[in-house]
């Protein structure tokens, strides 16, 4: 039988008494509650084999990611840890007061699982942190990008070019930016009330230029009657709208119309 067997044989006769110093180390009134660091680190000191198996850490780069996802702060949880461990250092010392082999042993490893679960607590914050960080920076890049849109758009509107080059550009850039397909623009006739297709910067429907849709037909029919945006994920689906979608010898499926209103 070897040491360290032996040293989780004597543990074994003391469990109610590590669990109790566990539970006043929490403050609770029961406990240590399971899956609580407490209650992981009182069944990786019992069985080496739950640390060796990479269980007990992978279980900490968890609950890293989730204390990091709700906010909660690393340096308290650490603290918490040391807690366990400064109570669970107590017990040893008196379970092993005259078997200092043992303790040497058994302090050794307690040390050792301290560092790893650490260790692997803050790896997992610190993986969403960084994560977070990635998305802000990629934000701000999108951020910068529709600024640098606007302000190519609002250059071609401030040009010499005619009104149907500065839609056609103008769509271009909108579907460069917003990495679509394609985009159209449409105008509304307020006397006949119809649209009219006025830019496209890709494939253009039957009828070319001269295609119009009623108000209330098509989804960009829809938008321009209702005033407020639509976001459809399959444009064919719907009998009632799909007229303007399969006037493309593409076939489209996401799309978003947006009314622009003008106010003079």
């Amino acid at each position: 039988m070897t040491q360290g067997s032996d040293v989780e044989q004597v543990l074994g006769q003391h469990v109610a008494r590590l669990q109790v110093c566990l539970q006043q180390a929490s403050g609770d009134s029961s406990g240590p509650e399971e899956g609580s660091d407490a209650w992981l680190l009182l069944k990786a000191l019992m069985n080496r084999d739950y640390y060796q198996n990479s269980t007990l850490l992978s279980r900490f780069e968890q609950s890293g990611r989730w204390l990091a996802e709700q906010g909660g702060r690393l340096d308290a949880r650490v603290n918490g840890l040391q807690r366990y461990i400064d109570a669970l250092v107590r017990e040893l010392k008196a379970i092993f007061y005259d078997q200092p082999h043992y303790l040497v042993e058994a302090m050794e490893y307690l040390s050792q699982l301290q560092s790893a679960c650490v260790l692997a607590l803050t790896r997992g914050y610190q993986s969403i942190i960084d994560k977070r960080a990635v998305e802000r920076r990629r934000m701000s890049e999108r951020i910068e990008r529709r600024l640098l849109a606007l302000q190519r758009i609002n250059g071609v509107n401030n040009s010499i070019m005619d009104l149907d080059q500065s839609l056609d550009v103008t769509a271009r850039i909108v579907a460069e930016e917003l990495e679509v397909e394609l985009c159209s623009i449409f105008f509304y006739d307020e006397l006949q009330r119809v649209l009219t297709l006025h830019a496209t910067n890709g494939p253009r429907p039957m009828g070319g230029m001269h295609f119009t849709l009623r108000l209330g037909e098509g989804y960009s029919g829809w938008v321009a009657d209702k005033g407020r945006p639509l976001l459809v994920h399959d444009a064919l689906s719907d009998t009632n709208f799909a007229t303007e979608a399969r006037a493309y010898d593409i076939s489209y499926r996401g799309l978003m119309a947006v009314p622009v209103i003008f106010f003079g």
